[in-house]
């Protein structure tokens, strides 16, 4: 049984579409929540890292996700990065997964986000993912629990973490 820790959820977005939401979906009198705040941040930080590791050279295929939290799962007692993804991707063949060093969220205290870098193998591009997740100490981002838009999961663990 998989259960959701109180306040830790977030929904990103309701839509369909594979695409971040942009700032003018906004009503121009509306004003932004800390919510879109957030997303925005996301949107900005993903762009940033897919434009930095073009300039490597590394060509990356960006991801989209529908909602996150941090849960546990009835009989272990680790907390697991919950993912939801806008993708029909099968995440049982991720081999690798990389996680940048987390960054502080403006207007959302008490968050962190960091890219997430998923591989397959050496003849697919790396897929690039945003986390958004509740700073908590105990949550090493090892434990990782991704759903496809096809409501297929996958479990992940990472046994440690190499400077890159």
């Amino acid at each position: 049984m998989l259960r959701s820790l109180v306040g830790s959820e977030m929904c990103i977005r309701d839509r369909a579409s594979a695409a971040p939401p942009e700032a003018e979906d906004l009503a121009e009198d509306e004003e932004p929540s800390i919510d879109d705040v957030a997303v925005e941040f996301m949107r900005s930080a993903m762009q940033a890292e897919e434009m930095r590791l073009q300039e490597m050279g590394q060509r990356v295929l960006p991801l989209w996700i529908k909602n996150c939290s941090v849960c546990t799962i009835e009989g272990e007692d680790c907390l697991y990065n919950r993912v939801e993804v806008d993708t029909k991707f099968d995440f049982k063949k991720v081999t690798q997964i990389m996680v940048a060093p987390p960054q502080e969220i403006p207007e959302k205290a008490g968050y962190l986000y960091c890219n997430v870098v998923l591989l397959i193998d050496q003849s697919k591009p790396p897929l690039l993912m945003p986390y958004l997740y509740e700073q908590r100490e105990e949550n090493l981002l090892q434990h990782w629990y991704f759903i496809n838009s096809s409501m297929a999961s996958a479990l992940h663990h990472v046994e440690q973490f190499d400077e890159v």
